[in-house]
């Protein structure tokens, strides 16, 4: 086959160098090129033969069956989690007349007590739970017994994927389970959670704030002016406002100071563009004149008044509440209250009396009772009442907000109704979680990356004496987790399923960024601007009131293809069903006459080759590793097999495949069970196989099996075809199963479903197409793929479903020089009239462009022909060129881009005005989604190449309806932010979202392993058969890419990326090596060996040292011993008593002391003078004698003296010293008569031991000091003789 591809090449040439010379490229010779690339290289003509061999089933989707199983399905998981949440408020419901229970604070838990849990994405103990306090809880809070604590455990173990739990009260005390460590304890007030305020008030609120903007409130209170902490105030109270809430605010002084915008006439919904734009306005109003309250009433009513006649038939039940926030010293305070209490009773009528009036007085001389008053005036209305506040310090606002809710949400509570909480993202629990673990089984880390949409499901609990709120009991429900069934819902035939809230807020779309990768920001939007088609909006409407149904309609189809989208007109039919208990709606758009293709797997085991055998991508973790690897640009490969990945979707339940760990026991699980079914040659083994591992049949999704079964076709022909031009081939079905070669690991959430190559072939089924070049992060570097779709085909009605796609990687470098041989004069220098090439695909993109080769930046940034005015105006002209857009709703812009006619061709080789640099030739690549573009190599014919779609246009809408032509480009979309809606154009297709983003993952490289291909780069000569060969780069730059080298040479890529010598591929600097088994086996008996060797060591030196030190100690023994063998026979008693002691008659006042060994060599000599009291013992003799007659006339104070004998560190205690023996602190003479130094007991004693008295003065006061060694005293009391031989000279060690 190899022969074939180079004869092909050849004939190629040969036509090409006959015709080098004409500026009109024949495109057939690409085509061809091409054509065979997709036939030999990539086997797309023999593996669709195959398939075409396989009986594949039809089946139409009954849409009524379908919504009712899927409904039903959501509605049992949100209900088992329903059902733990109601146990858990009668517990805490229970738990008023239980012992309460301190519990350790979140920021202050121990981490040593916290162990990693896939479920919650973070370190937890689920054992215990603790506590997050508010900095404005009271002093003394209430906590609760650990009968809670019992049931959240239980609801642990028996709800699977269950998430936190919490239980929150109104004093700011939140308890959680489980138990984890938050950074700090004071960023949390669980009152203010969407959860909480939800729960607690589920109505919407209608707040108009009245700041009152007067020259008395620049006034300071607490050291700030007073309009300042009022300010801080109202940013507190737009903290706990949510999208649906609506808001609005006046400023007044002498005169009333409206909003701009949609504010000025009514309440506009609580989105954060809309509360920024109100504090931007307060914040820029500057206090002065008089506060008039009557100025103040009569335009907040008049502004209520325009919402209410506006809302009237809209909601019939909305309660209004007026936050008045001032100082209280207004100038009609003085005998004109009468006229503002008689202007609001008269307004408040014109609304049907539906406005409270909330005051919060600000400062210490604020006029309370003005304020009660005005409350006061509002509560003729019973189902309206208002009240006043006094702000001693902002955090005191924190309190009135339970009041201020409980008061606007004026209604009956159903303890038993759950309370769905809208979408958020919790930047406390599970919003944004990323941690690195160490893997235990293998030492490689790996990394949890959550980010998600949450949902909380709360029920409130209200105190069984007062009916009072307590607080809130709640569980959080990731959106993955209970609509998995709806977000991997198989949509083959564009069918695809949306949810929605009782308001019409989008749960999930397709067209929204998936709810698994939302991080930083969310925005919410009505169904209605996704779906803009009348019939869908009557739907929805329905779905809203919780109805069901189904009608037919016309709508426009929209396949995404990469960042932009494919749209044809469908026939649909929808289904729509509550999920029930809970707000929730689903709608099935299902398209009319599609079919759900089914293949068994016994249908493929006779067509089977049966040596064909599995291998998970995970080589690390099967039997392949170590064995068949080799090493492939800084990764582990097989080159003697394909390996296989699955996707998220390609399981029965995705999100548990995506949260556990991959183990070597799982994937041998995999091996054995897929080796044994490829093995099979008939039905009646596949059934038999399929019976045997039913536990490993069900973890996969329908049609899983299937695909690994039909995709390892191409394992015989990949392994046969050797080119080694090819960075990689690989083929992904519609069930997510990846299968690429060489076998490679990859990273685990990878959709091929939703990647570009993969999308485009899906749009264009009939074609080879080519995606824009990337860097592929596996590979050498920049890339392009080129693909081609997969079909199944009914024999009745020769209908075609794609359900799989195979691609080819190319480098880009390679590419290029494909292009430069197949036409010699698009060669840059070759000839002075060589032409410029390049190869753009269907929207415009410049796919191949010398520029990218010599492009030295990682990732490409991809140019467009839109920079080309001249080109552009041409196909303009031609009508050759369409403009297109498409709604991004996630960053409220259209995107704009270009598309081309798919048989363009333009000559305008002989222009009749621009000269050169108007000279084009285009025409499209038959059967490809590619168009050859040449035109002279002009260095002044170039123009600037495009920046990034998201650029912003320059004329916003114009660069779409007006004459000039931009690059791509994005512009604004309108927005009613009072209505908090997009103004969007009906007709205008929705953008598809950005892709999920790839996990990466750390992979060691054993560097014992062989390459995996033996590219013997330095034999190639020039650069087309250098770059011809995967692993192969033509190196012509020096290392710090300023200059040319004077001899370029063909070098492996990874020594010389993208050129440069020296250059190293991404990835090099953070590889990491590893060892095989045996390598690290050996390394181990290594370390072992040395460890081992050190402990002897150690121990022997221990053994040495204790030896020495029993030979130490029993010559100082000996020495005592002698020393009292040689003195008077009247010492001898000294140690039995003391009076006996004081008769003995000192000797001379120096003794030296010789030790010497068993051979009689002297090893120890230490002269030692013996002083009293710091003088010397012969000047106190006369007082000594004194002193002993004094003992010896008062034979009771001798009684209370004694003598202990404890080896050489034996003392004496004296009766008024006794009580200093338990310092550790004794006296040392300084030689100055009256000071003393303080020694610590430790160095008392260290002054004892004989290797210190070498030519040292010791001296010991025995009249103070209350510690006195025996050996002093023996030493003292010896004769200045001849040194004493030691005769029981015994050694410890020698027994």
């Amino acid at each position: 086959m190899r022969y074939l591809f180079i004869s092909t090449t050849i004939l190629f040439y040969v036509i090409i160098l006959g015709d080098a010379q004409d500026l009109k490229p024949n495109v057939s010779v690409l085509a061809t090129y091409f054509s065979t690339l997709m036939k030999d290289t990539l086997g797309v003509e023999i593996l669709q033969k195959n398939i075409n061999n396989l009986q594949f089933e039809r089946q139409r989707r009954n849409g009524t069956e379908f919504i009712n199983q899927i409904s039903t399905i959501l509605s049992s998981t949100i209900l088992e989690r329903v059902t733990a949440l109601q146990n858990l408020q009668a517990v805490v419901l229970s738990s008023f007349q239980s012992q309460e229970q301190s519990w350790t604070p979140c920021c202050k838990y121990d981490m040593e007590q916290l162990r990693i849990n896939v479920n919650y994405k973070t370190k937890v103990n689920t054992d215990d739970m603790c506590e997050i306090i508010s900095p404005t809880s009271p002093p003394f809070i209430q906590s609760l017994p650990s009968d809670v604590l019992s049931v959240m455990k239980l609801n642990h173990q028996q709800v699977p994927n269950i998430k936190w739990q919490y239980v929150a009260n109104e004093q700011g005390v939140m308890t959680v389970y489980p138990a984890h460590k938050i950074p700090n304890c004071t960023s949390i007030d669980p009152r203010f959670r969407p959860w909480y305020t939800e729960t607690a008030w589920p109505k919407p609120k209608r707040f108009l704030i009245l700041l009152d903007s007067s020259r008395s409130m620049t006034d300071t209170f607490n050291s700030k002016p007073m309009i300042d902490v009022a300010r801080e105030l109202i940013d507190i109270l737009l903290e706990t406002l949510r999208p649906n809430d609506k808001i609005s605010a006046i400023g007044f002084r002498h005169e009333a100071l409206r909003s701009q915008g949609c504010f000025r006439n009514q309440l506009a919904f609580a989105s954060e563009t809309n509360k920024e734009k109100l504090r931007s306005f307060l914040r820029n109003i500057t206090p002065m004149g008089e506060s008039s309250y009557t100025v103040a009433f009569q335009s907040a009513f008049q502004l209520l008044e325009q919402d209410y006649i506006k809302y009237k038939n809209k909601s019939k039940t909305e309660k209004y509440v007026i936050l008045l926030i001032s100082d209280g010293q207004p100038k009609e305070a003085y005998g004109r209250m009468q006229d503002v209490y008689s202007i609001i009773e008269k307004q408040n009528l014109k609304i049907n009396n539906s406005a409270s009036i909330f005051s919060y007085a600000i400062g210490r001389n604020a006029d309370v009772g003005i304020l009660k008053n005005l409350s006061q005036v509002s509560n003729h209305a019973p189902s309206q009442k208002g009240h006043v506040f006094a702000i001693n310090e902002v955090s005191d606002v924190r309190e009135t907000i339970s009041t201020l809710n409980h008061a606007s949400n004026n209604l009956s509570y159903n303890d038993d109704e759950p309370i769905f909480s809208s979408p958020y993202i919790d930047v406390g629990g599970l919003g944004k979680i990323n941690i690195s673990v160490q893997s235990l089984q293998k030492n490689t880390k790996f990394k949890f990356f959550v980010a998600g949409l949450i949902l909380t499901v709360a029920l409130p609990i209200h105190k069984p004496e007062d009916d009072g709120l307590y607080g809130v009991v709640a569980i959080d429900l990731a959106i993955q987790d209970v609509f998995n069934e709806a977000m991997y819902f198989n949509n083959d035939d564009g069918s695809y399923i949306f949810i929605i809230d009782n308001n019409g807020r989008v749960v999930y779309h397709p067209f929204l960024p998936n709810p698994t990768q939302l991080s930083n920001s969310v925005n919410f939007f009505d169904i209605n601007q996704l779906e803009r088609s009348a019939l869908v909006i009557e739907v929805v409407e329905s779905m809203k009131q919780g109805g069901s149904g189904n009608k037919s309609t016309v709508l426009n189809q929209v396949l995404p293809v990469g960042d932009a989208v494919h749209t044809t007109q469908v026939n649909v039919d929808l289904f729509w069903k509550p999920i029930i208990g809970t707000k929730f709606s689903i709608c099935l758009v299902n398209i009319q006459d599609s079919q759900i293709i089914l293949l068994q797997p016994d249908k493929i085991s006779p067509w089977l080759n049966n040596h064909t055998t599995f291998q998970y991508h995970r080589l690390d973790l099967s039997s392949a590793n170590g064995q068949e690897v080799c090493q492939r640009f800084y990764k582990t490969a097989l080159v003697s097999k394909t390996s296989v990945l699955f996707a998220p979707r390609s399981f029965s339940s995705p999100f548990k495949y995506e949260s556990q760990e991959e183990t070597a026991s799982l994937v041998q699980t995999y091996t054995t069970f897929f080796d044994e079914l490829l093995s099979t040659t008939s039905r009646l083994q596949c059934d038999e196989v399929l019976t045997k591992y039913q536990d490993i049949v069900e973890l996969f999704a329908p049609g899983v099996i299937a695909d690994v079964m039909w995709s390892s076709f191409v394992d015989e022909l990949w392994l046969q075809s050797g080119e080694n031009h090819v960075s990689a081939r690989f083929v992904g079905t519609s069930n997510g199963v990846d299968r690429i070669y060489p076998g490679t690991r990859l990273p685990k959430n990878i959709d091929v479903t939703t990647r570009i190559w993969y999308e485009l072939a899906v749009a264009h089924p009939k074609i080879c197409v080519f995606s824009p070049p990337y860097r592929d992060a596996a590979g050498p570097g920049n890339v392009i793929t080129i693909s081609h779709a997969i079909v199944a085909k009914s024999s009745k009605t020769n209908e075609e479903n794609v359900i799989g796609v195979v691609g080819i990687d190319f480098s880009l470098n390679h590419l290029y020089t494909i292009l430069t041989t197949l036409y010699p004069n698009c060669k840059e220098g070759t000839t002075i009239d060589s032409w410029y090439c390049i190869l753009v695909d269907q929207r415009g993109n410049i796919v191949l462009h010398k520029d990218y080769v010599n492009d030295h930046e990682d990732n490409i940034q991809v140019k467009h022909i839109a920079s080309d005015n001249e080109l552009v105006t041409l196909l303009r002209d031609a009508n050759f060129i369409n403009r297109m857009r498409c709604l991004d709703l996630n960053k409220s812009i259209y995107r704009i881009w270009y598309t081309l006619h798919s048989n363009s061709s333009l000559d305008n080789t002989n222009p009749t005005n621009g000269g050169e640099c108007a000279k084009y030739f285009m025409e499209a690549v038959p059967n490809t989604n590619m168009f050859l573009v040449v035109r002279p190599n002009k260095i002044w014919c170039f123009n600037q190449g495009c920046n990034s779609p998201e650029t912003l246009c320059s004329n916003n809408s114009g660069a779409f309806f007006g004459h000039t032509w931009q690059c791509p480009c994005s512009y604004p979309v309108r927005v009613d932010d009072c209505a908090n809606t997009l103004l969007v154009d009906s007709n205008v297709p929705t953008c598809p979202p950005d892709r999920t983003p790839v996990i990466p993952f750390t992979e060691c490289i054993n560097e014992k392993i062989p390459k995996c291909v033996s590219t013997n780069c330095h034999l190639s000569k020039n650069t087309s058969n250098c770059t011809g060969k995967v692993g192969c780069t033509w190196c012509y730059q020096s290392s710090d890419a300023s200059s040319s080298l004077a001899s370029p040479y063909c070098s492996e890529t990874e020594d010389c990326y993208k050129g440069v010598e020296m250059a190293r591929l991404p990835g090099y600097e953070t590889k990491e090596i590893c060892q095989d088994a045996t390598a690290s086996w050996q390394r181990t008996q290594t370390i072992l060996a040395c460890v081992g060797g050190c402990l002897l060591l150690v121990i022997s030196i221990i053994i040495i040292l204790r030896c020495l030190k029993s030979r130490r100690q029993t010559v100082k023994q000996n020495v005592d011993h002698a020393v009292y063998d040689q003195v008077s026979p009247s010492a001898t008693p000294i140690a039995e008593n003391l009076e006996q002691m004081n008769k003995v008659t000192p000797r001379a006042p120096q003794v030296i002391i010789s030790v010497v060994d068993s051979d009689g060599s002297e090893i120890l000599r230490k002269p030692v003078q013996l002083i009293q009291g710091g003088v010397t013992y012969g000047a106190q003799q006369k007082a000594g004698n004194h002193e002993i007659m004094k003992n010896k006339n008062n034979p009771e104070e001798s009684k209370n003296k004694r003598v202990d004998i404890v080896s050489d560190d034996a003392f004496i205690e004296t009766e008024n010293t006794r009580n200093s023996v338990a310092s550790n602190d004794v006296e040392e003479d300084t030689g100055s008569p009256g000071k003393r130094k303080r020694l610590s007991r430790a160095d008392a004693r260290s002054r004892e031991n004989l290797s210190n008295l070498d030519g040292v003065e010791e001296k010991f006061p025995f009249d103070t000091k209350p510690y006195i060694p025996m050996k002093q005293i023996t030493n003292e009391l010896s004769n200045s003789q001849p040194s004493p031989t030691l005769i029981n000279n015994k050694s410890y060690c020698s027994g």
